[in-house]
């Protein structure tokens, strides 16, 4: 479930980006500060920068979520409780990696949103 929202929400954003990238003003909200107010404006070509991370992001914690073997774990790891620890370990992640998907998706729609005027500020 995790997965499925994190994703539709990565690949939302991505195609809202495309649809929308020719009537995209020359300059859009690059930052903002901890009001959700915008304090800097750049090319909209900045906005590249939210997919490209989001899908490192995915990729590198995707890696780490398949290999749980990798990760650290307490002393009191061994053998007998060792797919608990996995189980455990994958969940943490792949929640981890949708939330940051999510969260992408939502900074580069409100991006979009306040560049076209839809909205005054990051709620």
């Amino acid at each position: 479930m995790w997965d499925l929202m994190g994703y539709l929400f990565f690949i939302g954003s991505v195609l809202l980006l495309v649809t929308v990238w020719s009537h995209l003003p020359d300059q859009v909200p690059a930052h903002f500060n901890f009001k959700g107010e915008v304090d800097r404006y750049g090319s909209k070509y900045e906005l590249i920068i939210l997919p490209v991370i989001g899908l490192f992001t995915m990729l590198l914690l995707l890696t780490f979520e398949k290999h749980p073997e990798m990760h650290n774990y307490p002393k009191r790891f061994n053998e007998s409780n060792a797919a608990q620890f996995y189980l455990h370990s994958r969940k943490m992640l792949n929640q981890l990696k949708n939330m940051s998907l999510i969260l992408f998706a939502v900074i580069l729609f409100e991006s979009v949103s306040m560049a076209f005027g839809w909205t005054e500020g990051m709620g």
